[in-house]
Formats: structure tokens, sequence, C-alpha cells
């Protein structure tokens, strides 16, 4: 119960793009996945994706919250909290 309520609470975090070639993110709270054209961690509750292409990690401490990404990043979208597959279909 009680990660359920850290989960739900705000995450501050700043987030620094550097000419579109380097991303530095502070206050993730859990790495997703990545390939070369994406990349996806959560902020708390919330979720950031990442896209372009050659998107590598430069660094990675979830337990300090840092991640750094280099390559041509494209964008950079943040959503809320997804569901998942069951839980959609036993809605």
């Amino acid at each position: 119960m009680e990660s359920e309520i850290k989960k739900s609470l705000p995450v501050n975090h700043k987030l620094i793009l550097d000419n579109r070639k380097a991303l530095s993110l502070t206050g993730i709270t859990k790495m997703d996945s990545i390939n070369e054209t994406h990349c996806e961690c959560s902020i708390g509750s919330q979720f950031l994706s990442v896209t372009g292409s050659g998107i590598h990690i430069v660094k990675l401490d979830v337990e300090q919250g840092v991640l750094e990404l280099e390559g041509s990043i494209d964008g950079v979208r943040y959503s809320g909290e997804r569901k998942s597959v069951l839980k959609r279909l036993f809605k």
C-alpha cells in the first residue's frame, strides 16, 4: 500500500536537452525500455518518452534518479499513468 502511495505522488524532476544531442533527466523512478530509436522511463506516476535515432545511455542510476542519454533526439513526450492491459480489459 505504501509503494502505491509513493507512485501516485508527484515527483520533482529536471530535464535538460542540449542541442538535441544530449538529454539529462533527474527524478526518474524506473527505466521502462530503451532501443536506438525510443526510450521510456517513469517519473512517479507519469511517463516520459524520448524518440530519435542512435539513442544510447551514457549514465543510469535509478537509485539517484539520474538518466543521461546521447543521440539525435527528435521528440520528448510526457504522458499520464498507464494501466496494464488486464486492467483495461476488466474495467
